[in-house]
C-alpha cells in the first residue's frame, strides 16, 4: 500500500513539470497580383489609337489592370496656331484647325476651312438644310454645334496602295492626310477638313456605303463647304 502511494505521488510531481507543447502557427502569405495576369476582362481600355489603321496598337498594362494604348498628342493652345485673314462675316480668334506640317497646301487648306467653317452664309446654309441622315438632331442644331470651339489638329502621314485619303481615330482630334494621295483641288480638301472635323464634334456616318450616307451630316456638310472654298474664302486667302 506503501509503495502505491509512492508511484502516485511521483507520478502526481512529473506531471505538474511537464510542459504544454503549441503547435505552431502556419505562416501568413501575401498574396501580390502581377498585373500582367489580370484576365482581359479585368482590363480597361483607355483609348485604342494607332498611327496606322492597319497597325496594331501597343498596349502597355499598369497596376490596376488599366490598358493604356499611345496615341499622337494634341498640341497645346500656343502650338500650331493658324493666322487667319479676316473677311467679311468671320471674327479673328483662335483657330479651329491647327497645322502640324511644314507643307504650305496643309497650312493654305487648314486657312481656307478656317474661313468657310465661320462664314455665316455656309452656317445658315447648313441650318436650313432639310434633315440629316443618322440623327435626330435638327439641323439648326447642327449648324449651332459648328460655332462652338472644337480643334482639329491637320498632319500627314504616306502610305500607297491604299483609297484612304485622309483618317482620324476615335477620340482622337488629329486628322492625317495622305500625302500618296493629296494635295488635291483646294475645295475638295476643305471638304475632308470640315468633314472629319465634324466627326470630332460627335456627327457621325456609317463606314459602309450606304444610298444615304452622303446626307449624313460630315458628307453633307462636307459638300456644302466646298461652294463656299471656291468663293471669297479662296480669293481672299489665296490671292
Amino acid at each position: 500500500m506503501k509503495l502505491y502511494l509512492l508511484i502516485t505521488m511521483l507520478l502526481l510531481v512529473a506531471c505538474s513539470h511537464t510542459e504544454t507543447v503549441k503547435t505552431p502557427e502556419k505562416p501568413t502569405t501575401e498574396v501580390v497580383t502581377d498585373p500582367a495576369t489580370l484576365p482581359v476582362e479585368d482590363a480597361v481600355v483607355l483609348d485604342q489609337t494607332v498611327l496606322d489603321p492597319e497597325q496594331t496598337p501597343e498596349v502597355v498594362v499598369v497596376p490596376g489592370g488599366t490598358v493604356l494604348v499611345d496615341q499622337p498628342t494634341i498640341p497645346n493652345s500656343s502650338e500650331g496656331k493658324i493666322e487667319i485673314e479676316t473677311v467679311p462675316g468671320q471674327v479673328k480668334e483662335q483657330s479651329t484647325f491647327a497645322v502640324k506640317s511644314d507643307l504650305k497646301w496643309v497650312a493654305d487648306a487648314a486657312k481656307v476651312a478656317e474661313c468657310v467653317i465661320r462664314n455665316e452664309d455656309f452656317l445658315k446654309e447648313v441650318a436650313n438644310h432639310p434633315q440629316f441622315t443618322y440623327t435626330t438632331k435638327t439641323s439648326k442644331q447642327v449648324s449651332d454645334s459648328m460655332r462652338r470651339f472644337v480643334p482639329s489638329v491637320i498632319t500627314t502621314y504616306k502610305k500607297r496602295f491604299t483609297s484612304t485619303i485622309a483618317y482620324r481615330n476615335v477620340g482622337s482630334n488629329v486628322v492625317y492626310l495622305n500625302l500618296a494621295k493629296n494635295p488635291r483641288p483646294i475645295k475638295e480638301l476643305v471638304n475632308t477638313l470640315i468633314h472629319e472635323n465634324l466627326h470630332c464634334r460627335d456627327w457621325g456616318h456609317p463606314s459602309n456605303r450606304t444610298a444615304t450616307r452622303p446626307e449624313s451630316v460630315p458628307y453633307k456638310v462636307g459638300l456644302i463647304a466646298e461652294k463656299y472654298a471656291n468663293g471669297e474664302c479662296s480669293k481672299e486667302i489665296l490671292k
